[in-house]
């Protein structure tokens, strides 16, 4: 009996054309929607909540909801980082304002 000693034959190691191994990796085109979604879930968030828009001939009475109280026997408040209604006005127009921190009327 004759022994052969040349070593075993290697399998190839072509790879498929459009593959780069065993697991192909998804494309980046997937992330590229997935933000751009939530880009335009924010901006609709922001059009839709956030928006204060006083029709012609009106004006916006902005009253904040967070902050420090009013000092005692004040009815306005006399800067922006406190709580009530402020003497500040915003007329006809377009304005964003958060609505966790602002209401108007």
């Amino acid at each position: 009996m004759e022994y052969d000693s040349s070593p075993p034959p290697v399998p190839s190691r072509r790879v498929p054309r459009g593959r780069t191994g065993a697991q192909a990796t998804p494309p980046a085109g997937g992330w590229l929607v997935f933000c751009g979604v939530l880009i335009f879930l924010a901006v609709c968030w922001v059009w839709f909540f956030w928006r204060i828009e006083p029709g012609n001939g009106e004006i916006a009475v902005l009253i904040k909801k967070t902050g420090r109280n009013l000092p005692p026997g004040e009815i306005i408040a006399p800067s922006p980082e406190f709580k009530g209604i402020h003497i500040e006005v915003k007329p006809e127009g377009r304005f964003f304002y958060n609505p966790y921190t602002w209401s108007w009327k």
